[in-house]
């Protein structure tokens, strides 16, 4: 399998166990690890863990074996080394932590995948990493929609200001 077509099928597979906010980042051109990284979210270490086994099952099928596995065990951040392409499976808080589309975005190089077999039909999305991850941390903020950067911030400002 070719690095496109590898691509292309751990997203479907991502997209078919119903991952969140699947985004690949072209990285060819800024590093001799990988051609791509795929990074997507899930809900829970339960799903994180049902996410990288439905991936790494049907890519075995496929005659397809990572190179390297991590992080199965705690299922917080889940890395798959396929060679040419490196699958990140995380929790939410965890994808704001590392903030990995910040990291390896070039302003050109990162996709949203659709759903419709390809990603987004080939057409690069007008959304930067921030976008990206302003997204994941609102949802992880839950209905306050206040990010626990925000709380955080907001409450050292409070405890400044009472003189605590």
């Amino acid at each position: 399998m070719n690095p496109e077509e590898l691509r292309d099928a751990v997203c479907r597979l991502l997209d078919e166990k119903k991952a969140a906010d699947i985004t690949v980042l072209d990285v060819g051109g800024l590093t001799v690890l990988a051609d791509y990284f795929i990074v997507a979210g899930g809900t829970s270490a339960t799903n994180v863990k049902a996410l990288a086994g439905y991936v790494e099952e049907k890519l075995s099928g496929a005659g397809v074996e990572p190179l390297r596995k991590e992080g199965l065990r705690d299922a917080r951040w889940v890395v798959y080394d396929y060679g040419s392409v490196i699958v990140h499976i995380l929790l939410d808080d965890m994808r704001l932590v590392y903030c990995l589309e910040q990291l390896w975005n070039n302003g050109k190089n990162l996709k949203k995948y659709g759903g419709d077999g390809a990603d987004n039909n080939g057409e690069t999305v007008n959304k930067t990493a921030n976008e990206t991850t302003d997204k994941t941390a609102r949802k992880a903020a839950g209905k306050s929609g206040e990010t626990s950067v925000e709380t955080a911030n907001r409450k050292a400002v409070e405890s400044m200001e009472s003189g605590g």
